[in-house]
């Protein structure tokens, strides 16, 4: 509903007393930064507290692609500048943000059968995540106003996807795994985001037509 209304930046400021600069501030403070203070990404909170707790400390593409979403739907472009300073815990932080350094970092989260893993832990790896890192691409390359490319194989990662097609249309997490519809909308997003043909359309169609039922939608 919020998303709908002509003026978010009004709506949020009059109705929650949040600005757009607000929710910025708030987002940089879950940044990943290398040695040399450049962004990498983004992790998805600061109180998970585990055994292992660099498992928790490092970038989540979900995260980042989230990050990277709402600076869309705020209208803040992080790459028209070369620098943002931000407060954390009274202490001031020097981010250095440049989309190249992203994108060649993002390489490293393919592995060899093609999939995209979450984070560089050991991790879930399924299209959820390769949705996620086509569509920071198509992010940044709004925000560069630039052709980027990931440097990624996307012939081995299609091939992944539709080797998690399922007989009835749908896609599963896993090869022979179970259709899910979520599943299904990520991959047949991804599949789209690198230009590649739908297999099976007509059963993929069908499918999702029977996700339909009296009660709503399963």
């Amino acid at each position: 509903k919020m998303i709908l209304r002509d003026n978010l930046e009004s709506y949020l400021k009059n109705n929650l007393n949040i600005s757009f600069k607000d929710i910025i501030d708030y987002i940089f403070e879950f940044s990943i930064l290398n040695e040399n203070s450049q962004l990498l990404g983004f992790k998805g909170s600061n109180i998970i507290r585990s055994d292992n707790e660099e498992k928790f400390l490092g970038i989540h593409l979900a995260s980042s692609y989230c990050a990277f979403l709402i600076f869309k739907m705020v209208n803040f472009n992080p790459f028209n500048q070369n620098k943002i300073e931000i407060l954390i815990s009274n202490k001031s932080i020097g981010i250095i943000l440049d989309h190249l350094v992203i994108v060649n970092h993002l390489k490293e989260y393919q592995n060899n059968d093609g999939s995209i893993k979450c984070s560089l832990h050991e991790s879930e790896c399924d299209a959820r995540y390769a949705y996620c890192i086509l569509s920071i691409e198509k992010i940044l390359n709004k925000f560069s106003k630039m052709d980027i490319e990931l440097n990624i194989n996307k012939d081995r990662l299609y091939e992944y996807l539709i080797s998690c097609q399922s007989y009835n249309g749908g896609f599963g997490m896993i090869r022979d795994g179970e259709s899910n519809s979520g599943i299904t909308y990520c991959s047949i997003s991804s599949i789209i985001l690198m230009n590649k043909k739908i297999p099976n359309q007509s059963k993929v169609i069908y499918y999702i037509i029977n996700r339909f039922n009296e009660y709503g939608v399963n």
